[in-house]
């Protein structure tokens, strides 16, 4: 079973893929959301690709729980990927995983300073983590 993430963006989308044991969680180069459509094509393409059985969308509520407009554009981009893929989309909470991404990039030597795309990608991997340790 192999679920991507996608960490919405208004440049790009950070994405993610677990092993197709859904134990891992990997990022994945960065897709482009600017354009006609927002990178929607893109994303229905790399979980077509991948053979993805579920979709994880990041859902970035405000730090009380409230919904605001990042948190909205995320429920737009999950009902857009809903009428385009045959397989089941879900909502989840990714408060604070960019904070981390960025900590373990940075712990690993890695420079976020030039490659938000890395940050992105490793939010997402980070999302879809912690679904796995969840749901696992």
């Amino acid at each position: 079973m192999r679920i991507m993430a996608i960490d919405p963006g208004t440049v790009r989308h950070g994405v993610a893929a677990s092993d197709p044991l859904g134990m891992i969680a990997t990022p994945l180069p960065f897709l482009p959301a600017s354009g006609a459509g927002g990178g929607i094509d893109a994303l229905v393409s790399a979980a077509e690709q991948m053979e993805a059985s579920l979709v994880l969308v990041g859902y970035p509520l405000n730090m009380d729980g409230s919904v605001g407009f990042r948190a909205k554009a995320a429920e737009r981009l999950a009902e857009t990927l809903r009428g385009r893929l045959t397989v089941e989309v879900v909502l989840v909470d990714e408060r604070l995983s960019s904070i981390e991404a960025q900590q373990l990039l940075q712990e690993a030597g890695r420079d976020t300073r030039r490659n938000k795309g890395r940050i992105d990608s490793a939010a997402a991997a980070v999302m879809l983590q912690w679904y796995l340790d969840r749901n696992g």
